[in-house]
């Protein structure tokens, strides 16, 4: 599994991991070079982690000259890219592993 994980990780997407005060990881964000916003997390209880890890992420893909972002938010993400300026595409309903999901394919143009 770890063998897997770093193939995928090392396909040239940048990965920003934020740090709680006593060092431990408490989010992370990775970016993919064609503006796609793949895995995106932080625990609950770390105020305003997502925002800090979403500026440095959209700060450098500006930097990079990427025209837009787009992600497949889930529900509960929905309303932070809302917030950050995302316009929602489309409902996207699918089963994965014989459960029914669905999640919103939204993007940002940057410039």
């Amino acid at each position: 599994m770890p063998g897997a994980f770093m193939a995928r990780v090392s396909d040239g997407r940048t990965i920003w991991v934020a740090e709680g005060r006593r060092g431990q990881p408490v989010g992370f964000v990775e970016l993919e070079n064609n503006g796609h916003i793949d895995c995106f997390y932080c625990l609950p209880t770390s105020q305003g982690t997502g925002s800090a890890l979403y500026s440095a992420l959209e700060a450098d893909a500006v930097t990079r000259a990427i025209p837009s972002l787009f992600v497949e938010a889930s529900e509960a993400a929905r309303q932070f890219f809302v917030r950050a300026g995302f316009g929602c595409e489309k409902r996207r309903d699918f089963t994965l592993r014989g459960v029914a999901l669905h999640n919103y394919r939204m993007t940002k143009k940057l410039r």
